[in-house]
């Protein structure tokens, strides 16, 4: 019999009862205060750092970069952050897995809608799981947008339980659009 012991780690809280409602609904949630001053800035000073040393990053433009986990230890943290990764377990259980790690940094005045879904279209995750999302995104603002038109991300409340809409096609805003006026500290749950 081996004595070695096995370490586990409890998730931290997740959903409210009425978070979970309006994120079933809705397809997302916002919680501010999610990370402390001083995250904001280690996590801002480490994508500084990946955008001046890469070539390819202009910051008068918008700049996406993937695997960022892999890029930067310094974010790392980002993984299982306790802010999140209790929402993520209340739907994944054991099974919930890191897809992708992106950060994105827009410009100034940046305020270009693309509409488009972040999930499967060849075979729709509704194939697989017609009550649950089969994926979440989790994102963290660390700068202000406390106005529209500031590059913010803007959601269309319900669209998570349809596999097309027209609105696919345009860049246009639509009814029923929410634009998302974040502070710094501040995060996303959105559902696919």
């Amino acid at each position: 019999m081996s004595s070695e012991t096995t370490s586990y780690t409890i998730a931290p809280p997740g959903f409210t009862p009425e978070q979970r409602k309006e994120f079933d609904e809705n397809g997302f949630i916002a919680v501010e205060n999610a990370l402390s001053p001083k995250e904001v800035d280690y996590y801002v000073k480490a994508i500084n750092k990946n955008m001046a040393n890469d070539p390819d990053a202009d910051p008068s433009k918008h700049v996406s970069k993937t695997n960022i986990v892999e890029r930067d230890p310094a974010l790392t943290h980002l993984i299982d952050h306790p802010r999140h990764i209790g929402f993520v377990y209340d739907i994944f259980g054991e099974q919930l897995k890191l897809q992708l790690s992106q950060f994105m940094q827009r410009p100034r005045h940046s305020s270009h809608n693309m509409w488009h879904v972040d999930g499967a279209r060849a075979l729709p995750y509704g194939v697989f799981s017609p009550e649950l999302p089969l994926q979440v995104k989790i994102g963290y603002w660390l700068t202000d947008f406390p106005e529209a038109n500031m590059g913010n991300l803007v959601v269309l409340p319900g669209s998570h339980r349809e596999q097309y809409r027209k609105e696919y096609y345009t860049h246009d805003s639509i009814p029923g659009e929410k634009v998302l006026i974040a502070r710094k500290w501040y995060h996303d749950h959105h559902a696919q």
